[in-house]
């Protein structure tokens, strides 16, 4: 077994690498504690693949409290079928894909999940098919998914895949964000001028009231915001009237904004924007690193709404999905 450290990548003749081990998650746990243990599998069928691996499993809401991609890489897939896989486990064991059966990622939205794949040193998620949310979200931190086995045998046996193959079926900014590295690396890019937005070239039609929105808020190529149409497909930001965190994200995306654009960064729409201190209000900590790494979460949270001016509310206000 091969376990020197070798980062998957990108490289100039848009090809996806693989330098790595394999980690088939199989339904049977003594499976997964043999590779764990040494043991390297050439395939595995995907009827003994572990299906609806939750992101719950993916990273236990009990490590969240971490908000570095190392630290929460030390967790991940902790939560997976009872514990088989201990802490540190994927890092130790230098693998870079990961293969599941049907609807990985389910669950909670939960952030925190592929940051942590990839704090492992995940660099790909194969499965049969991947929950929506997940998926988005590890386009944003630049984890590359496939739900196409014929790919994952040709990507296995090969140790390399064209990016044009792997994206063929992504929108157009979905490519550009993992082309990017991630969605800040993207958006860094797209204001210094060096990508554009594509033009949509949707024309007037009947649309629903949740079109209507969305063409009303829609971010134009030149930066204005409307458009007279859109339409199912379209691909595209839009506008927010109002944004809001809560303890738990805000460290991240307050560390991750540093890393890409440096300790002077600016905040826009402030009065738009406010934050919450709501899901560890009735926490009940079991050590005292665990109070320790809360009261970091809330520190950190409170340094940057005062930075920047905005409203923090206390979690007596209630819970943040509902009041906003």
């Amino acid at each position: 077994m091969n376990k020197e450290i070798i980062e998957t990548n990108f490289n100039s003749e848009r090809e996806f690498k693989l330098n790595g081990r394999v980690l088939w998650l199989t339904e049977d746990p003594k499976l997964v504690r043999e590779q764990l243990e040494g043991a390297d599998f050439a395939f595995v069928a995907p009827n003994l693949l572990a299906k609806n691996v939750s992101t719950d499993e993916i990273i236990p809401s009990r490590h969240c409290f971490n908000y570095t991609p190392q630290n929460l890489g030390e967790f991940a897939l902790t939560g997976f079928r009872g514990d088989v896989i201990k802490p540190g486990d994927l890092k130790r064991n230098y693998f870079k894909l990961i293969v599941s059966g049907s609807s990985f990622g389910s669950g909670s939205s939960r952030e925190h999940a592929p940051i942590a794949l990839k704090g492992a040193g995940i660099n790909l998620v194969a499965s049969q098919s991947l929950e929506r949310i997940f998926l988005q979200n590890s386009q944003n931190v630049g984890l590359v998914t496939i739900d196409n086995f014929n790919d994952l045998i040709s990507l296995i046996n090969n140790k390399t895949i064209s990016k044009e193959k792997l994206f063929q079926n992504l929108d157009p900014i979905s490519k550009d964000i993992l082309s990017h590295g991630n969605l800040l690396s993207y958006i860094k890019a797209r204001l210094e001028g060096k990508i554009t937005l594509p033009k949509i070239e949707t024309g007037a039609r009947p649309m629903t009231l949740a079109e209507k929105i969305i063409a009303s808020h829609w971010v134009n190529p030149d930066g204005t915001t409307g458009r007279v149409a859109v339409k199912p497909g379209d691909s595209g930001f839009i506008k927010a009237d109002f944004q809001y965190g809560y303890e738990l994200s805000t460290p991240l995306g307050y560390q991750a904004l540093q890393e890409i654009f440096g300790q002077n960064f600016n905040i826009q729409n402030r009065k738009q924007t406010v934050l919450f201190a709501d899901h560890t209000a009735l926490l009940e900590a079991k050590t005292p690193e665990q109070a320790r790494d809360v009261a970091k979460l809330h520190q950190i949270q409170r340094e940057f709404a005062k930075r920047f001016g905005i409203k923090l509310y206390p979690s007596s206000v209630g819970i943040c999905h509902n009041v906003v």
